[in-house]
Formats: structure tokens, C-alpha cells, sequence
């Protein structure tokens, strides 16, 4: 086989059953077993015979037998002619004929000595080769296909954003050019601006791939996870989509008229109002039923069924009370990550009280939300039917609900599954009450607060298998954080009027531009942050594939919204959003990594 002889010798014509008994071992073996020592002339005992003591003659070189990657092991090596016993063996032949041919020139050989020997397994090296290599090769064509599609949407969302940029600034350009500014200098100040933003682009992309670079490693043994070529030529290449992003914008407005260029930016100023209007009138005949941080249900405006709402009974109005699409959703989420932490092996018992305990748990949170929020319900179109602003219930009954709900849902978990699963449900309502609902009114931190509430329930469930907080249940929390970022801001914007009603500040200040940024920063980090559960080895590539081509069109959503942020463009960001998440988990569940 052409292991190399690292010390002594090999075996030889004089190594029969007549002769001591010899062995060969391994570097590993020998480094193993007499460390600092000379191997060579040692006696072991194999097959844990004290009769039958086998002298070292040779250390060789490790080897690799099953796959690239497994780590150095012990292999004993000893003559055939001295091992009786083994009545089966494998044979290595080389020829100058097909294999094919070769197999069957063999099996004739081997009969002619004795006609009830057998051939079982014949295989050329190139097949074996062939299945070592699969996982590897695999996992290199399916990286090369992710890093090359990331690469292109980089490109093309860097040009749409910096394109989206140097056109939103046509108006400048043209009262730069009437107060006299060359065209010249005018192009070179929005290129120094394009280059900047490509500059701290490269910057953090070359950051992340040094921090990531162990990704590559993990699944392509022998490969350098820093390849300097490559970080290299990813920052050339958008460096020069930045430059031709932000250069032909940039000299086509240099070269309009002034007056012309302003009279097109207040014409489209009066068109987007119009556009406003219209969708805000279409909003008024409908209304979203939605916690800020969750999942959405449909219903027709209230106030035009004061009738229907009259007639609807109690216990209809109890269920209402605790948002039960979005209470459903949260159990789903605590499930899916209880059997990604399991490796799959989730008893139905733990399954059962997990999801049943944060369900009850989460229903009394919204409940109690409701009750906290009920004079801004009264105020906003689209809450109006709710159980307490339509005085369906009273708002003792609601909290004395809602409190009971939450308390029996955190006992529960902690008797039937655990204190640390308990206590992150505890965190999670606290946090909901005590940060996120007070700050709405302050702050746009408010979202930012919001989103740890609605992504805790990952570690409800993760905690719920391990009983510890560990990469994995953190790295699903950080899908869930950053998922429901552009979620809030599309559903915020698409009901800024009402919000603004009562002074809810869940988008941040500077106007639609500054949304649309943290709307594409929040859908671009998505992409990689959910790569974390495979680089982990809870999913495998399949998983990989389809969270990557979901944070695609996900992020694609998202800079079309930030490139023209209308009702329209907002909703299908939250639809999308809605789309998103459940189907990253039935990829997750589908691929999760079985022990």
C-alpha cells in the first residue's frame, strides 16, 4: 500500500508461522503506548493472549482509512502467514488491464488454487476514494454554491442600495449646480461617498470571513479557512460595483438641468403623498389584529360589526384575549427548537410539556398585554374590537386571566420540565411588561427591546432537551431576534397613522430611509447568522441550501423596500416575513443531525 517505514523494518519472506511472532504498528500506536521510546524490539499481546506475544519489528506511518477527517488511530499490522485464525482478507492488486477484467482474472486465480474461495466486496481504489470523498466534495460544491450566490447578491444589493442613494440625492445635485459648483467635483464627491460605503462594506465582509473562516474548515479537511486570494478579490470586485453603482447615477444627474432636476424631485414628492393617501384610505376598511413582535391574523373592521361584536360570547372573548395565533406559533418555535437540540431523539412526553407550558405561559403574557394596553386600544382602528376596549370583558376579569394563565404556565414548566426552561419564560414576560411596553411610547429602542421576548421561546425549548444555554440554542435565538426586526417595521409602517394616534414609536427617526436601512441590515445579517446551526452540527447542508435561498429572496424583499418604501413594499416585507420563519424550521426539522 506504500505506507512508509518510519523505523525497523517490514515483514519479510521469514515471517511464517514457523518464526516469532511479529507485528508492525502504527505512529500513533507507538507513540501511544511507549511515548519518547524506540518501539522497535517491544512485545505486546494484540489479542490479550499472554501465549501469545508478538515482538515489533517496524513503526509506519498513520493513516486515513474511513474519511479525510477522522483523527490519527492504533493500527496493528502482522504477516498472514501468521494468523491462522482469520479466514477472510482483503487483497490490493495492480494491473495494466480494465478493472473489470482484472476482478475476473483474479476470481479464476483464486479458484484455480481452490475452488471454495470466494471474492465478496471488488471494488477499484477510485470507488473507495469515491465514497470517502462524497461528504467533502459535497460540502465544497454546496459552499462554492452559497458563497457565490452570497457574492451576487451582495453585488446587487450594494448597487441597488448606492444607485438608490446617488438618485435620492438628484436634488442636491441640482442646488449644488445652480449655486455654481462644477459637474466635475460634484460626480467626485458622490463617488468619495459611494467608495466609503464599499470600503466599510469590505471591511466587515473580510471581518466576518476571518471569524467564519472555521465554517470552511469544519466540512473541507485540508483546506485553509483564510484564503488570501479570495479576500482579495471580493473587496476588488464590489469596490468596483460600488464605483459603477454610484458613477453612472452620478454623472447621468450631472448632467440635467438644474431646474429641471428639481421640479422632478417635487413631482415625485406630490406623487408619493397621493400614493400615501390612497393606501391609507384602503387600510382604513381593514385592520391587522397583530402583537408586535409575532403572527398575524385578518379581520374585518370592528367598528362596522359593533353588532356581530355584541353577540359574541365570553368565553370567545377569553380566547381573543390571549392571541391565540400567536401564542400557537410560540409553541411551535419552543417544539422545534426542544428536537434540534435533541439531535432528533425528543421524548413525546418533554415535547408535550414544553410546548403546552410556554403556550400557557405565553397566553397569559398576551393577555396581560392586553390589559396594559387597553386606553391605546380604544384609540387605534385597528384594536378597537378587542375584548376590553369593546367591553366584551372588564379589565379586572382580564387581569385576574391573564395573571393566572402566566403563573400556572410558569409552574408548570417548571415541574413537568425544568427550572431553567421556567425561569426563561419568566425572563421573557418580564421583559415583555417591564421593557418593551413602556419604551413604546418613548423610543424606538421599544422594537429593538421587543424582540428579545418574542425570540426567547427558541431557548425555552432549546433549554428544555440540554437544561443548559449553549452556541446552539443561542445561535436559534439570533434567528429569531433578527427575523422579527424587519416584521415589526413593515407592519409599523404600514400602520405608522394609527401608531402615531396614540404615540407609538416603533420605527426610528429620520424617515423612510434610515428604515429602509435597518430593514436590509436586519434581513442581510439573517443570511449568515441562520448558516449557524449547520456550522454547529445540529442541521446538515440540505438545511444549509434552503436557509440560504430563504434569506435570499427574504433580503431581496427587503431592498426593494428600502429602495421605495411604500404600503405596498411594506406589506409584502411582512408577508414575507410571515413566510420566512416557519419555513426555515421545517427545513431545520427536516435535516436536523441524528445521533
Amino acid at each position: 500500500m506504500g505506507i512508509a517505514i518510519l523505523e525497523g523494518r517490514d515483514f519479510d519472506a521469514t515471517d511464517d508461522e514457523t518464526s516469532q511472532n511479529v507485528i508492525v504498528i502504527s505512529r500513533t500506536a507507538a507513540e501511544r503506548w511507549w511515548p519518547g521510546e524506540s518501539a522497535v524490539g517491544k512485545v505486546v499481546h494484540p489479542s490479550g493472549d499472554t501465549e501469545d506475544p508478538r515482538v515489533v519489528v517496524g513503526v509506519v506511518g498513520d493513516v486515513k482509512i474511513w474519511s479525510l477527517g477522522e483523527p490519527p488511530r492504533a493500527y496493528v499490522y502482522w504477516p498472514f502467514q501468521q494468523d491462522g485464525a482469520n479466514d477472510s482478507f482483503y487483497v490490493t492488486a495492480r494491473g495494466n488491464m480494465p478493472p473489470g477484467e482484472l476482478a475476473a482474472f483474479i476470481r479464476g486465480e483464486a479458484r484455480s488454487i481452490d475452488p471454495e474461495i470466494f471474492l465478496t466486496s471488488v471494488g477499484t481504489m477510485d470507488d473507495h476514494l469515491a465514497y470517502i470523498y462524497f461528504r467533502p466534495r459535497m460540502a465544497a460544491a454546496m459552499l462554492s454554491l452559497v458563497g457565490g450566490l452570497a457574492l451576487v447578491l451582495a453585488c446587487i444589493g450594494l448597487y441597488g442600495m448606492v444607485g438608490y442613494g446617488v438618485s435620492r440625492g438628484t436634488r442636491e445635485m441640482g442646488i449644488r449646480l445652480a449655486l455654481g459648483a462644477d459637474r466635475q467635483s460634484v460626480v467626485q464627491l458622490v463617488l468619495r461617498g459611494g467608495l466609503a460605503l464599499g470600503a466599510v462594506g469590505g471591511a466587515v465582509g473580510i471581518a466576518l470571513s476571518l471569524g467564519l473562516g472555521g465554517l470552511v474548515e469544519r466540512f473541507l479537511v485540508g483546506v485553509d479557512g483564510v484564503d488570501v486570494l479570495a479576500l482579495l478579490a471580493a473587496p476588488v470586485l464590489l469596490g468596483l460595483v460600488a464605483v459603477t453603482a454610484t458613477y453612472v447615477p452620478a454623472r447621468r444627474a450631472s448632467r440635467v438641468d438644474p431646474v429641471q432636476a428639481l421640479r422632478t424631485e417635487r413631482g415625485s414628492v406630490n406623487f408619493r403623498v397621493r400614493e400615501t393617501r390612497a393606501a391609507l384610505s384602503r387600510c382604513r376598511r381593514q385592520f391587522f389584529q397583530v402583537l408586535p413582535i409575532g403572527a398575524v391574523r385578518l379581520r374585518m373592521d370592528p367598528a362596522t360589526t359593533q353588532d356581530t361584536s355584541a353577540s359574541t360570547s365570553r368565553a370567545r372573548a377569553f380566547y381573543e384575549l390571549t392571541k391565540p395565533g400567536i401564542a400557537g406559533y410560540v409553541m411551535i418555535t419552543a417544539g422545534a427548537s426542544a428536537f434540534v437540540a435533541s439531535s432528533g431523539t425528543l421524548g413525546l412526553l418533554t415535547a408535550i410539556h414544553t410546548m403546552l407550558g410556554t403556550g400557557i405561559a405565553t397566553a397569559g403574557a398576551l393577555s396581560l398585554n392586553q390589559y396594559a394596553e387597553r386606553d391605546y386600544d380604544a384609540k387605534m382602528i385597528r384594536t378597537r374590537g378587542r375584548p376590553l376596549p369593546s367591553k366584551r370583558l372588564e379589565p379586572m376579569e382580564a387581569f385576574v386571566f391573564g395573571a393566572t394563565l402566566l403563573l400556572g404556565g410558569l409552574i408548570y414548566l417548571a415541574l413537568a420540565v425544568g427550572t431553567l426552561p421556567a425561569a426563561i419564560a419568566a425572563a421573557s414576560a418580564l421583559a415583555y411588561h417591564g421593557v418593551y411596553t413602556p419604551l413604546k411610547t418613548r423610543s424606538y429602542v421599544a422594537t429593538l427591546a421587543g424582540a428579545l421576548p418574542g425570540a426567547l421561546p427558541m431557548l425555552i425549548g432549546w433549554t428544555a432537551a440540554t437544561n443548559s444555554i449553549d452556541r446552539g440554542g443561542l445561535a436559534l435565538f439570533a434567528i429569531g431576534y433578527l427575523w422579527q426586526l424587519p416584521h415589526v417595521l413593515g407592519l409599523a409602517w404600514m400602520l405608522r397613522e394609527d401608531y402615531a394616534r396614540v404615540g407609538f414609536k416603533l420605527i426610528p427617526g429620520g424617515g423612510a430611509r434610515v428604515i429602509g436601512f435597518h430593514m436590509v441590515l436586519a434581513t442581510g445579517l439573517l443570511v449568515p447568522v441562520s448558516w449557524l446551526p449547520t456550522y454547529l452540527g445540529y442541521t446538515g447542508m440540505i438545511y444549509a441550501v434552503g436557509a440560504t435561498a430563504l434569506g435570499a429572496g427574504f433580503m431581496f424583499t427587503g431592498v426593494r423596500a428600502a429602495m421605495d418604501l411604500t404600503d405596498a413594499r411594506a406589506r409584502r416585507l411582512f408577508f414575507a416575513s410571515l413566510l420566512y420563519h416557519p419555513l426555515l424550521l421545517a427545513f431545520m426539522l427536516f435535516d436536523t443531525v441524528r445521533v
